[in-house]
C-alpha cells in the first residue's frame, strides 16, 4: 500500500487520474492473483493427501477467479499506461506471481494425473482378480426333478 502512495505522489497531476485507475486496476487484479494463489495452495495439500473430494468444485472456484482476472486485464488493456514507467514495477510483480501460479498447475495437472493412474492400476488389478476367480468357479450342477411314486407309476400303466 505505501508503494501505491508513494507512486502516486511522484506523478504528474495531468496523469494522476487516469494513474491511480490504472493503479487501482492493478491491485485489484494482484488482489485475485494472490487470491488464485492461495487457493491453489490449499487444494494442492488436499490432492497430496489423496482427497480429491473437492475437485469439481476446485474447478468451478478457479473458472471464476480467471474470469474476474480476465475481465480486470480486459478494462486495463483499455487504458493507456504505456508512458507510464512506474508501472514497469507492478507488472513485473504480476508476472512473478502469474509463473508461480503456471508452478502450481503443473504441479496440480501432475497430482491428477497420478491420482487417475493409480485409479486405472486398481481398477485393471480387480478386473484381473475377477477373471481369475471366474477361471475358479465350480461347475453349475444340474438339477433333474425327481418324480415321487404317482407320477412315475403313472406312466406304466
Amino acid at each position: 500500500m505505501k508503494f501505491f502512495n508513494n507512486l502516486i505522489k511522484k506523478i504528474s497531476d495531468e496523469t494522476k487520474s487516469n494513474t491511480i485507475h490504472i493503479l487501482e486496476l492493478f491491485k485489484e487484479k494482484n488482489h485475485f492473483l494472490k487470491k488464485f494463489f492461495l487457493h491453489n495452495e490449499v487444494h494442492i495439500q488436499e490432492f497430496n493427501t489423496g482427497n480429491f473430494e473437492n475437485v469439481e468444485h476446485f474447478y468451478d472456484q478457479r473458472e471464476s477467479l480467471l474470469e474476474l482476472i480476465e475481465y480486470i486485464n480486459l478494462k486495463i488493456e483499455k487504458t493507456n499506461f504505456s508512458n507510464l514507467p512506474e508501472i514497469e514495477k507492478i507488472i513485473k510483480n504480476n508476472e512473478i506471481l502469474t509463473q508461480d501460479i503456471l508452478k502450481q498447475d503443473i504441479e496440480i495437472m501432475s497430482l491428477i494425473e497420478n491420482a487417475k493412474s493409480n485409479i486405472i492400476k486398481e481398477l485393471q488389478k480387480l478386473k484381473t482378480g475377477r477373471q481369475a476367480i471366474s477361471n475358479y468357479k465350480s461347475p453349475q450342477i444340474s438339477t433333474r426333478r425327481i418324480s415321487h411314486g404317482s407320477d412315475f407309476d403313472s406312466n406304466k400303466e
